[in-house]
């Protein structure tokens, strides 16, 4: 029999879900319980045992992660989505999986903007259109629902970013 994995392992999974979760909860207008599903997942990752090094990086559950920040921060809580940004960051950055890295990247993006670093913000932008340029991106991480993709692709945009990818998001919302 295969040995259970500690429960440490699932940690990344639960956060990503929870993520998922709260933006759920955004859109249909629950802010309370946004807030909180965001909150639980941040929270299941400040320990040390949910960083554990054999685990390596945390390949594609790293855009439910941001999504969680992200929903924090639209939510009131912005701060706390930058200091948990600001502390991990380097650790949910998948800069070998493109879909996976500009979901991190623009939702990075989102909670700067909400904490006034804009230029956090537009850095994180214009690093997130270069990935998916790069990449030939066709289409984008499910994180990133329609809204989501829509305002980093007019974001960028305003700060004069350009290429395929960018232009084709942006016509497909009629932007």
């Amino acid at each position: 029999p295969t040995p259970t994995p500690p429960l440490h392992d699932a940690l990344p999974i639960l956060a990503a879900s929870e993520g998922c979760l709260a933006r759920l909860h955004q859109r249909r207008d629950k802010t309370e319980e946004a807030r909180a599903a965001a909150g639980r997942a941040l929270s299941a990752l400040e320990g040390d045992e949910a960083w554990s090094i054999r685990r390596g990086r945390l390949l594609s559950w790293s855009s439910g992660i941001a999504l969680a920040c992200a929903v924090l921060a639209d939510t009131g809580e912005s701060q706390r989505a930058g200091a948990f940004l600001d502390k991990f960051l380097a650790r949910i950055a998948q800069p070998d999986l493109p879909l996976c890295q500009h979901a991190v990247l623009c939702l990075t993006a989102r909670v700067e903007q909400r904490n006034d670093r804009l230029a956090n913000a537009e850095k994180a932008l214009r690093e997130a259109w270069k990935v998916a340029e790069k990449a030939g991106l066709a289409d984008f991480s499910p994180e990133l629902d329609a809204e989501l993709l829509e305002w980093a692709a007019r974001e960028a945009k305003a700060l004069g970013a350009t290429g395929p990818c960018l232009e084709a998001c942006l016509t497909r919302f009629g932007t």
